[in-house]
């Protein structure tokens, strides 16, 4: 009796799981088969011109330089300088894909490098603001962390320091239009980075 159970049992098992993993199969090799249909499609994909695309520019001259001789200071703002003689690119969100798809395969070592600088900027505006406020230099930190938000980084800090400065000038209305702008981000941190901006709005 219980060997016919188990038997049984086994049979219902078998009868329920394996068209389940069979499914599963089946839908991981058809979106496999896409992908690549898609990566071949991108690496025929037409070369843009480099010299017109809209790459991000650095208003030197809006931005608020200091001449001081803190080394860690001039460090940044040197980087910052430095960067704005070159192109960036905001590639948050695209795949190798999307790029080979939007701007050429053949594109694609120049395009990642132009990432690589932006997120190497908004590191360095991250530490620039971080600085400017740790120093009292709390307009020209939010000058810094509005540019940076412009450029749609997608570092937390950027937007909870900024939120902290609205807060503290008791603009709680700034920190809701920052609320909107994270959720139109196209990266894996908006919802983190949501949820910090809701938790200071609702303990003021």
């Amino acid at each position: 009796m219980t060997v016919s159970y188990l038997i049984f049992a086994a049979t219902i098992i078998f009868l329920v799981v394996f068209p389940l993993k069979l499914h599963k199969a089946k839908q991981k090799s058809k979106a496999s088969e896409e992908f690549w249909a898609r990566e071949r499609e991108a690496n025929t994909a037409r070369r843009v011109d480099p010299d017109t695309i809209e790459y991000i520019k650095i208003p030197l001259e809006a931005l608020p330089f200091i001449e001081n001789p803190d080394k860690d200071l001039q460090e940044i703002q040197d980087t910052i300088k430095s960067l704005s003689k070159e192109r960036l690119l905001n590639l948050t969100g695209l795949t190798n894909t999307d790029i080979k798809f939007t701007y050429g395969a053949a594109n694609l070592p120049m395009i990642s490098q132009c990432d690589q600088r932006f997120t190497q900027l908004a590191r360095a505006l991250a530490k620039w603001s971080a600085y400017l406020f740790e120093h009292g230099e709390i307009q020209k930190a939010q000058i810094v962390l509005e540019y940076a938000v412009s450029c749609k980084t997608d570092i937390s800090g950027i937007y909870t320091l900024l939120a902290d400065i609205y807060l503290q000038g008791q603009q709680p209305e700034k920190v809701q239009e920052l609320l909107l702008i994270v959720e139109e981000l196209p990266t894996l941190m908006k919802d983190s980075i949501i949820k910090k901006l809701q938790e200071k709005l609702s303990s003021r």
